[in-house]
């Protein structure tokens, strides 16, 4: 049934036909995409498609994602002048800003928390700012060093709200992040009320490519995460691909990113909606390792996702035995600093 809820979702996204499976409104739970379905549907044929009960959930969740990005927003609001008061540069990652750019509402996509880089620099003394609003570091950091060399972010929580604090995108040795290109071509945009500086389209579809991995890697990739890459996309149609796969090959993501664009054109049936997108993946077809079979099966896939890892490791740019390594020594400091001692917020839908 995967399959066609998927195809029900590519629907949706281009104003086609399907029909959904009986079990959507569970599809759109595990997959957090009943905010993006509900407003989707809004005026459309394909609505009287769906189960009134599956419409009603739909309809639940975004009110739901009303109500916490409220919440999200006025955090952000504090944060951003806080930071400002330190004079620490952030970048809104994600969340909020996909929200406001890409789907038009803050309603209309599931986010549950805040994500800010700022410069591995700065992070003490956003820190203390994050301190002074009465946020607290909920990842366990046993060796601060330690940890802010195997992983890119710790968890503050503070008034049910969740802040990722990043100093990098990721960590894994054959990485190699401009972290300065980054920030030089940021763009600064509103979320609501507050404006803040957030990754340009490119560096935004770049990053999202790379969340998709990580996910795809540990068996939890949602339909969210394609969807996000489609609307990024379709919103790039002047993007120099060229210029784009050349920056990934110089930081180390270049496999990654042209297999998971491969994944969203199967997965979304996107091929004739984002053409260029089709022509890149087209051009890197040497390096591209997924195809319809491998796309479903790592969408769906079996107890401990072992298949999803063993195709994750050949895609990092350097020998599987160092990645291996790497994993192995890393491993304590990862599962202590990412998984915080206190619990998230829970999620209801």
């Amino acid at each position: 049934m995967l399959r066609e809820n998927l195809a029900f979702v590519a629907a949706a996204l281009r104003g086609g036909d399907a029909m959904p499976s009986p079990d959507v409104a569970r599809f759109a739970w595990k997959h957090s995409v009943g905010e993006i379905l509900d407003s989707l549907l809004e005026g459309t044929r394909l609505r009287d498609r769906v189960p009134e009960d599956a419409l009603a959930a739909f309809r639940a969740a975004r009110r739901r994602q009303a109500d916490r990005s409220a919440r999200l927003l006025a955090a952000l609001g504090r944060i951003v002048a806080a930071l400002r008061e330190a004079r620490v540069p952030c970048i809104a990652l994600k969340g909020l800003g996909l929200g406001a750019r890409f789907y038009g509402g803050l309603d209309r996509r599931a986010t549950r928390d805040l994500d800010l880089l700022v410069a591995e620099g700065d992070v003490r003394a956003a820190e203390r700012a994050l301190a002074a609003l009465g946020f607290r570091r909920a990842s366990i950091v046993p060796s601060r060093r330690l940890a802010m060399t195997f992983t890119h972010a710790f968890d503050y929580q503070g008034g049910g709200v969740t802040v990722d604090l990043h100093w990098t995108i990721a960590r894994h040795p054959s990485y190699r992040f401009d972290l300065g290109g980054l920030r030089g071509r940021r763009e600064s945009r509103a979320i609501g009320d507050v404006v803040v500086d957030q990754p340009s389209d490119e560096d935004a579809l770049a990053l999202g490519a790379l969340a998709a991995f990580r996910d795809v890697q540990r068996g939890a990739l949602r339909a969210r995460a394609l969807v996000d890459l489609y609307r990024i996309a379709a919103a790039c149609p002047q993007l120099d691909w060229d210029a784009f796969l050349a920056r990934r090959r110089a930081e180390g993501t270049y496999r990654i990113t042209v297999n998971v664009l491969a994944l969203l054109l199967h997965a979304l049936d996107a091929r004739a909606a984002l053409p260029a997108v089709a022509a890149a993946a087209d051009a890197a077809r040497a390096d591209v390792h997924v195809d319809a079979k491998t796309c479903f099966r790592l969408l769906d896939p079996a107890p401990f996702a072992l298949r999803n890892r063993l195709f994750a490791i050949r895609l990092y740019d350097c020998p599987v035995a160092r990645s291996f390594l790497w994993w192995l020594l890393s491993m304590p400091v990862r599962v202590l600093a990412y998984r915080s001692w206190r619990r998230r917020p829970r999620r209801r839908e």
